[in-house]
């Protein structure tokens, strides 16, 4: 069964049996078509959640527990993607498909891996299975008017807005719906960064009210205002933001103020309900009315109290608040001393030695940017590292390169197959080849003194990157100058105490330096949950960051401990991927299709019983 056909055949009789067991609640009829290894991740579509299971034991409690309530039925092939191909995964053969399904309130879309089988009554069993949210009923993103050599005739709203009123233009238009003179929004969503406004754009094209407001005067400022020698440190290609395109004129690795600029057009051409220069002073949450009291100060300096449904924050996993750095002696230290946050350029410190402590991405960046400024920067290492060359960025978002997956697909193909065993055993594989291929630049590496590693379980940087979001660097040129001596490496390991001049090591050597760069990062974003909500709050929606023990992202686009309440954060393709899974949690929410969900503290989700 070698053929498109043939391949098409067998995952639409997998999809038949699989439909109609679970339809029956057929235990045994599931048994027969799935591996005892095997995986199921759900965003959202059946269980109005972020969730996975491991084993077929797990698998199969999971989709019987919650078949009734979200119905799915109908799967079959997704005509808007790839036909089913064979495919090689951890050294097991399988086939790969696309489905599309419908559910009791919308349509969901997934994909698929499963192992050909003689011996199984569908001809297969299931190896990986992945549901993802797709539409919900009367609920529609609205994109242009397209006239076309079927249809030539323009349909109404010929301009793509519909009149408040007889003869109000399109300025007019815009205007008065971002004031909201006469009504609150639906949805606030705190921080017009790119999170925010992923999900603003996808609320907006699916006719939901919402602002956004954001303390930065203008958008992108979040970007703007870092340090100078910032770019975007992921390829191009899968650097993209809901419905619009980045320019192809841009360069694959775009400048931080080049990108906050496209961020600044972005949110003007999709004509997002923006307030700038607003700041959300304090908020609170009545449970008996379900809604929230934001006060807000606005641009102008007076104080509005707004009383949105749900609230969305998506001011960034890592918080806005730096983190302090302490360390014997520090105190005695007499030379400069700022915290990254601060740090604009190294053209500050020309000719100065600068002690950058840490080593993450922010920290390699500022190193390189010394040098290059004339400065004479150390690294003072207390913790292992990743680094890897651009390429190595570059292959891993390979399905997202021209001439590969759109971005749909490349999405949905991400989403759904990262499954927690599955993945960090394909990461360790990546990280091993990756080793292999940079051996003598590693050897080198190590050679100056820096220390690196691959993580505890050796996944290495991919793991970083997907579990804690640090400890590890694509490398921008930083690294052929620590190769060189040109960027120092010193262990933390090696150090005694700071000094008023410097660094005392251990073997009584003393390291002399002008300025000290705390590279040390930000507190949890749960910090500023709590300055603005309050405790009580913040100890519901808990951390922001890092995983579950099923290996789900903690809190991310999925419903907390405090109802009605969501956090947004990670890289911009991340957001642009569940930004749609987000608003449609919360449109299904405002709609009463399925009731205000929350979190209990084993991690379970609360569904109110049915009044």
């Amino acid at each position: 069964m070698s053929t498109s056909v043939g391949l098409k055949e067998l995952v639409g009789g997998w999809l038949s049996a699989f439909e109609e067991a679970l339809r029956a609640s057929d235990r045994a009829g599931l048994e027969l078509i799935f591996l005892e290894e095997c995986y199921w991740r759900d965003q959202v579509a059946l269980t109005w959640d972020m969730r996975q299971a491991h084993g077929r034991d797990q698998v199969l409690d999971a989709l019987l527990s919650v078949k009734d309530w979200t119905q799915p039925r109908n799967f079959g092939l997704a005509e808007q993607h790839p036909d089913p191909a064979r495919a090689s995964i951890l050294g097991r053969e399988v086939v790969e498909a696309y489905i599309a399904f419908e559910l009791r309130n919308g349509k969901g879309q997934g994909f698929l891996r499963i192992v050909e089988d003689a011996t199984a009554s569908a001809g297969a069993r299931c190896y990986m299975l992945g549901t993802d949210i797709h539409t919900l009923n009367d609920v529609v993103e609205e994109l242009g008017n397209r006239v076309n050599r079927e249809r030539l005739q323009p349909v109404f709203p010929i301009h793509g807005y519909k009149p408040m009123r007889k003869g109000q233009h399109f300025g007019e238009f815009a205007e008065e719906k971002m004031a909201f003179a006469n009504h609150d929004p639906d949805v606030l969503i705190i921080g017009a960064g790119h999170t925010g406004m992923a999900v603003g754009a996808r609320l907006e094209r699916m006719g939901q009210s919402y602002l956004i407001v954001d303390r930065a005067s203008r958008l992108g400022d979040s970007w703007r205002n870092r340090y100078e020698s910032l770019a975007l440190h992921t390829v191009g290609a899968v650097n993209q933001l809901p419905y619009i395109r980045s320019p192809d004129i841009f360069p694959d690795y775009v400048p931080k103020d080049q990108w906050a600029d496209w961020l600044d057009a972005y949110g003007r051409m999709m004509r997002l309900n923006l307030w700038l220069k607003t700041e959300v002073v304090k908020g609170a949450f009545d449970e008996n009315k379900g809604e929230w009291s934001i006060e807000l100060r606005t641009a102008d300096n007076a104080s509005r109290t707004i009383r949105p449904k749900h609230v969305v924050l998506a001011t960034g996993g890592i918080g806005l608040n730096p983190k302090p750095f302490s360390a014997p002696g520090i105190e005695d230290f007499k030379g400069t001393m700022i915290h990254s946050k601060y740090y604009k350029s190294g053209a500050e410190f020309e000719g100065k030695r600068v002690l950058v402590v840490g080593s993450g991405t922010s920290a390699f960046d500022m190193c390189y940017d010394l040098y290059l400024r004339g400065a004479k920067p150390t690294m003072l290492q207390r913790s292992e590292t990743s680094v890897v060359p651009l390429e190595e960025g570059v292959r891993y978002n390979r399905d997202y390169l021209p001439g590969g997956h759109s971005v749909e697909t490349a999405d949905l193909r991400r989403g759904a197959g990262a499954v927690y065993p599955v993945i960090i055993e394909i990461l360790k594989n990546e990280c091993n080849a990756c080793n292999e291929r940079n051996a003598d630049l590693y050897a080198n590496l190590r050679e100056a003194g820096l220390w690196l590693g691959d993580g505890a379980d050796g996944s290495g940087w991919l793991g970083k990157l997907f579990k804690t979001f640090k400890g590890f660097h694509l490398d921008m040129g930083v690294l052929q100058e620590i190769v060189d001596g040109n960027v120092r490496i010193q262990q933390a390991s090696e150090v005694e105490r700071f000094v008023e001049n410097g660094l005392l090591l251990i073997d009584g050597k003393v390291l002399e330096f002008d300025a000290i760069v705390a590279a040390t990062g930000f507190q949890n974003a749960n910090e500023n949950v709590a300055e603005i909500f309050g405790k009580d709050i913040a100890d519901k929606v808990g951390a922001c960051s890092g995983l579950d023990a099923m290996g789900e992202p903690v809190g991310l686009a999925k419903p907390l401990g405090q109802r009605q309440f969501w956090q947004m954060y990670g890289g911009i393709n991340d957001c642009r991927r569940l930004s749609r899974h987000l608003a449609l949690e919360i449109i299904a929410q405002l709609k009463g299709y399925v009731p205000p969900l929350s979190r209990a503290q084993d991690g379970s989700l609360v569904v109110p019983e049915s009044k």
